[in-house]
């Protein structure tokens, strides 16, 4: 296979600086061409791969096999070293299993069209990528796709993976006091359990001798030898706790915490670095160990080689999806003064967020240092707690959210839709009632009236002893179909038929309703005159029963279409006709307002419309 150099890498090996303003066109260019070039494909050799590694001072990457290529993984890897940027796993849709590859296809240096289900790196898409790291190195920008539907996608990805995931501060259970007791020197310490592990709090380890140091990323414990001091702690027999936010780094471990009124409580077990524990039965013994070499520090939130030389790492990051612990281990090389990359971010896009990191094995070049040991960090059951309680938080702001709905969508319709009774005031002492005691007026009745009392008693009092107020003029504004949809299937309202009648007196309008109970849809409304204060409209329910097609005639007048609601007294019907029913003679300018002797009037069209589709047993709401 004949081998093959890469034009920018050899400018970028000469020492030649490549600028990135101006690539990102020419590169489109070269993308559309090659994507219909169907010469012969050449692969990215490995003599060359290894020298842009060496000056890129990654030779640690540098291989020795049989296989000349370099696979699109090694490549992705070396890259991604290159451009210290972390991995991380793309959804699993896209169908990318490598996290570095991952990344590079996320910030556009790989486009999915370009790999073609490919496993070997070849000559083509190096150059490509070796232009658009050089772009990112500078840049510091995403290569745009020329695909933009992809190029959207991704952007979303990138916004998400900006945001970091952190905890709810909802109780997930209590610490009880425990049986057993910390001991140390003269002095021995409360433990609180939860979930069968053992707690202690900050004031009593900062009481231990530990100290804090604040740093941007988060608070470092470290302990001092003979610093230790009497402790007051607090005896509270239950303490209830939620999930900290705060981070904490103890030596190579960065732990959760549980926190409370009373403070920060971590799991015991983690001084098991740093400690030997003695397990009793009322008593857990606290011993200095033997400090063990230290090749890694904390700082800014990354482990950190502060050994004086390079070392091999090998870690497992512990990451929870809301189900599950997910673990993935890691080697690394670690130059002198070079951190571990951050994998907070690594699962993100899979639901899962990053919990810690745990060191398992550090090698040099004359010793090893291995440790297997969780220290407390297996968090499953505290995990699980904190998914059902954050469930259970969501479901109670979701219950509260809908109540609130109900209440203020309650609050606005009565101010849309207010009832529209008419009060008269007594004059004199009636029927029980005192003399200035309002009550409804429910309809006309032989010279007196049906009146309805606070009690919600009916009883009928002489006209002569009301005072009935005028008529004011309707001015209120029409509702919105959604108003009225929104109002009327909160009501409850069932009806015989596929119809319902509603009459709003506020309004003087009726609406045509098609449906059932609470899911009634408009169907027409229509402008009406309903009964004047001193001949009101009953309000209540009632239903369509009685048809006639005209009444009046030997009073001199004609009113068409009439559909009794309540017996042969109270109808919807036209507006008032001669008595052959040829042309209006009332009516037709006062619609909208209060205008009849309680009957409801409707334009001619309307009342016809009525007559002819609602059937007879349909509910009717007076209001």
């Amino acid at each position: 296979m004949r081998k093959w150099v890469s034009l920018i890498a050899i400018l970028t090996i000469s020492g030649i600086p490549l600028q990135a303003e101006g690539i990102q066109q020419p590169v489109n260019e070269i993308t559309a061409e090659v994507s219909q070039n169907k010469e012969v494909i050449t692969y990215l050799s490995r003599q060359l791969f290894n020298t842009i590694l060496e000056e890129q001072q990654l030779s640690y990457l540098m291989t020795q096999t049989e296989n000349q290529e370099i696979s699109l993984k090694e490549a992705a890897y070396a890259l991604c070293q290159m451009l210290n940027e972390a991995g991380i796993y793309l959804p699993e849709s896209e169908g990318i299993s490598d996290p570095y590859i991952g990344k590079l296809v996320l910030l556009g240096i790989w486009q999915e069209s370009e790999l073609n289900g490919e496993s070997l790196m070849t000559s083509e898409v190096w150059e490509r990528t070796y232009e658009r790291v050089l772009y990112y190195q500078e840049s510091q920008q995403a290569f745009t796709r020329v695909d933009t539907k992809k190029e959207k996608t991704m952007m979303a990805y990138r916004q998400k993976t900006a945001t970091s995931a952190s905890y709810e501060e909802i109780e997930i259970g209590k610490l009880t006091l425990s049986n057993q007791v910390l001991a140390y020197g003269a002095y021995t310490y409360p433990l609180y359990i939860f979930a069968n592990t053992s707690y202690i709090d900050l004031n009593t380890l900062e009481a231990l001798g530990f100290t804090f140091e604040k740093q941007p990323q988060g608070d470092v414990l470290s302990f001092t030898q003979g610093k230790e001091r009497a402790n007051e702690p607090v005896k509270e027999k239950s303490i209830a706790v939620s999930l900290s936010k705060e981070k904490i780094y103890y030596s190579t471990l960065k732990t959760y915490a549980l926190k409370s009124e009373h403070g920060l409580f971590i799991p015991l077990r983690i001084l098991e670095m740093e400690f030997n524990l003695k397990y009793d039965t009322a008593i857990i013994g606290l011993e200095v160990a033997t400090k063990k070499a230290s090749y890694l520090s904390y700082q800014e939130g990354l482990l950190h080689n502060s050994s004086g030389q390079p070392i091999e790492v090998v870690t497992t990051s512990y990451y929870w999806d809301g189900e599950k612990i997910i673990q993935e281990m890691k080697r690394q090389h670690l130059e002198v003064g070079q951190s571990i990359e951050n994998p907070s971010a690594c699962y993100v896009l899979r639901g899962a967020y990053y919990l810690n990191t745990l060191v398992n094995l550090v090698e040099t070049q004359g010793e090893s240092y291995q440790d297997e040991k969780l220290y407390g960090q297996q968090m499953e059951s505290i995990l699980k707690a904190y998914e059902k309680a954050r469930l259970a938080e969501i479901k109670k702001r979701e219950e509260k959210k809908q109540e609130d709905n109900k209440q203020s969508e309650k609050i606005t319709n009565q101010e849309v839709f207010p009832p529209a009774p008419v009060y008269a005031t007594l004059k004199v002492d009636a029927k029980g009632l005192k003399k200035g005691e309002q009550v409804e007026i429910y309809r006309e009745d032989n010279g007196g009236y049906t009146v309805i009392t606070q009690e919600g008693k009916k009883v009928t009092i002489p006209r002569s002893k009301l005072i009935i107020p005028y008529d004011q003029k309707v001015t209120a504004a029409p509702a919105s179909k959604v108003q009225i949809e929104t109002y009327i299937n909160t009501q409850n309202i069932a009806s015989d038929t596929e119809y319902l009648v509603w009459t709003d007196l506020y309004r003087q309008t009726t609406y045509i309703l098609k449906g059932s109970k609470n899911e009634w849809l408009l169907v027409k409304r229509m402008i009406c005159s309903t009964g004047k204060n001193l001949t009101p409209t009953p309000r209540g329910f009632f239903t369509l029963k009685n048809k006639v097609p005209s009444f009046g005639q030997e009073k001199g007048y004609s009113c068409k279409n009439a559909y009794g609601f309540i017996g042969s007294t109270y109808l919807y019907h036209s507006i008032l006709y001669d008595k052959t029913g040829s042309y209006i003679i009332s009516g037709k300018k006062e619609l909208g307002q209060k205008a009849s002797h309680g009957c409801i009037r409707l334009l001619p069209e309307d009342s016809l419309w009525l007559y002819t589709n609602m059937p007879k047993g349909t509910k009717v709401w007076i209001n």
